[in-house]
């Protein structure tokens, strides 16, 4: 999924903003390089596994959203390995004919599985090849919520049945109350408005794409952050409406602004304008007037890290605690440590409040390591003194850090993690701070503090 939102939205840059030819040659590359390392999470089956090297269990959302950016890349010219997307497309079918709503599930449960469905179906519907008995299927349920009849429609839409697709999405609420999931479909309300803008520029229905169009965009702006899938969903819905909407003929943009004294005069056909604020200017330097029929959306985004020493612990449902340890299980300093000394990092993450969730899915734990320190990659069996590693979905060992992802249950609130390391390379470091995050929603989060540590000679060296 992650990969897949990185590539995602780069296809339809070009209708949203003006790019530069350095630009375009960027979103280009990104977006091959996406569709290669796709290969990675192939599965026997002809889908695609959430973790790299087919690990774990599917995600069927996540397998539907990657067949379907293989087949949207595919139609704006990038190459795409056939077996690629005829595996995916044999998968698709064969799910999609076996696939059944099992009535003793929560309705929560149940609404996952049709909208999964419906996504399944359009991926069909977008490669030519729908099946139409399970479509009909599907459209005959009379407790369809209204993502899902969106969703639904879109695939009708595809395949030349706009009568159907337009009595489907007669959707009053094309806003859904305000959600967000940490796994399933990585949902929430703004994901879900995307979906309905796409489906709404394949019906060409002007009027209300070009309300919802702004509803995104106003809630873009008002956000501090979004998810991979809000971010790539939107930006992608926003492009296909730019390249099919009708309704805002001539020039969208409108607008001055003012920085450092200097004024400059924008207009133009797409629908985002990007402005790079020099280092040594701030948001406040900047003046924008606005001269377009209608509003004017702005979002400022900033890019960085923490100056060394300056990270603020935060800890925000969830807590972690990090301790280190000699290879017997004593705990020992890593302040000031001689050069060849084995040891332990353990890092315990517990879930401090759970909110309205009934487990924290998806987290992903980040430890990056000074540049004197090696990494073992060992399995916790060879590490000895130390009780069972707590389990984990994933695990990413990289030169200089290590990603570990994982769940937390109510019943079990607290897990930890061990990496083997050595103190490899005499001099002074910085050992930066420990991070654990939900991937899915930015409010669930701890981190403690980075700190300076130091390798000494070995003794008779």
């Amino acid at each position: 999924e992650q990969t897949t939102s990185r590539g995602f939205p780069q296809l339809y840059l070009d209708e949203l903003a003006d790019l530069s030819e350095e630009q375009r040659a960027a979103a280009r590359r990104n977006v091959q390089s996406a569709i290669n390392k796709i290969q990675r999470f192939l599965r026997p089956e002809g889908g695609f596994s959430y973790w790299p090297g087919g690990r774990g269990s599917y995600n069927q959302w996540a397998n539907s959203y990657v067949g379907h950016f293989l087949l949207a890349a595919k139609e704006r010219g990038y190459f795409v390995p056939p077996a690629l997307l005829d595996g995916f497309l044999s998968y698709q079918r064969t799910a999609a004919a076996q696939w059944t709503l099992n009535a003793s599930e929560s309705p929560g449960s149940q609404r996952y599985e049709l909208l999964k469905q419906s996504y399944r179906l359009y991926t069909l519907a977008l490669a030519g090849v729908p099946d139409r008995a399970a479509m009909n299927r599907l459209r005959e349920r009379t407790d369809l919520p209204g993502t899902v009849r969106m969703r639904l429609a879109g695939a009708y839409a595809l395949i030349g049945k706009r009568d159907v697709a337009t009595e489907l999405a007669r959707v009053q609420n094309l806003r859904p109350a305000a959600y967000r999931e940490l796994a399933n479909t990585f949902g929430s309300s703004l994901r879900d408005m995307a979906m309905n803008l796409e489906t709404l520029a394949l019906l060409r229905d002007d009027e209300r794409a070009a309300r919802l169009a702004q509803d995104i965009a106003k809630d873009i702006s008002e956000r501090r952050w979004l998810s991979t899938q809000e971010s790539a969903y939107a930006l992608l819905a926003l492009g296909k409406y730019s390249e099919r909407s009708q309704a805002t003929p001539g020039s969208p943009l409108s607008f001055s602004y003012t920085l450092g004294g200097e004024t400059v005069d924008v207009s133009g056909d797409k629908l985002v304008h990007q402005i790079n604020l020099p280092a040594d200017r701030t948001v406040r330097d900047l003046q924008i007037a606005n001269a377009s029929g209608g509003p004017l959306y702005g979002r400022l985004v900033r890019l960085g890290q923490p100056l060394t020493g300056e990270e603020e612990a935060t800890s925000e449902g969830l807590s972690l605690e990090v301790n280190y340890f000699d290879r017997e299980g004593d705990e020992l300093d890593p302040a000031r440590l001689p050069q060849g000394t084995d040891f332990v990092a353990a890092v315990t993450v517990q879930a401090s409040n759970f909110g309205s969730y009934s487990r924290y899915r998806n987290l992903a734990l980040e430890q990056i390591f000074p540049s004197g320190w090696e990494i073992q990659n060992t399995r916790l069996a060879e590490i000895e003194n130390f009780g069972e590693e707590s389990r984990y979905t994933y695990r990413d060992f990289r030169d200089d850090r290590v990603h570990t992802f994982f769940d937390i249950r109510r019943r079990r609130d607290a897990q930890t993690y061990y990496v083997g390391l050595t103190a490899a390379y005499e001099g002074r470091y910085y050992l930066p701070a420990v991070q654990a995050q939900a991937m899915y929603d930015d409010e669930v989060r701890a981190a403690n503090t980075g700190r300076w540590v130091e390798v000494t000679r070995a003794v008779g060296q």
